[in-house]
């Protein structure tokens, strides 16, 4: 399903989500990120877009083909730096999850805002944007397999291990 508010567009793409940064942007990019490896139904409204315009590309792993989107946390308008939300992530009951880790290969619906945009050679280009996720069926975290930087998992390795402080 397709909808229009505000001059964009909003498409809803269902499957399984990975890696999934809607607390703390990467920092290299500054930006939120969600992987997922969408239903039938949601690669059909992807190729869709991406004939329209979308830059955004599949990619192939060993559980099928998935892509990337992601959440700016700032954008200039009109020559002023916005500063943008973060992602709003909801549990299945429609709660905001606030800060619960996302376990790779959770089933989720993610919604896309599409837009237009101006190009350096004066033409439109669409694009598109994470606005939010609603997590169908959380798979919790597993510190082994889904941290993105093996640095992190190393950074992390044997503090669950350590007793809980009493004050």
């Amino acid at each position: 399903m397709t909808f229009t508010t505000r001059g964009s567009d909003h498409v809803y793409i269902q499957g399984k989500v990975s890696w999934v940064k809607y607390v703390t942007p990467d920092p290299l990019y500054n930006k939120w990120g969600v992987q997922i490896h969408p239903n039938a139904e949601g690669v059909e409204k992807i190729r869709e877009l991406q004939t329209e315009g979308v830059k955004n590309q599949f990619k192939k792993d060993e559980d099928g083909y998935y892509i990337n989107f992601s959440r700016p946390t700032e954008r200039k308008i009109k020559g002023k730096i916005i500063g943008m939300t973060p992602p709003v992530v909801l549990n299945s009951d429609g709660v905001p999850l606030d800060g619960v880790a996302i376990g790779n290969g959770s089933d989720a619906t993610l919604k896309l805002e599409i837009y237009s945009h101006p190009t350096p050679s004066g033409t439109k280009a669409k694009a598109a944007r994470w606005e939010g996720l609603k997590i169908d069926n959380l798979v919790p975290f597993n510190k082994d397999t889904d941290f993105p930087d093996p640095a992190q998992k190393e950074q992390a390795e044997g503090l669950d291990e350590q007793p809980q402080q009493i004050w």
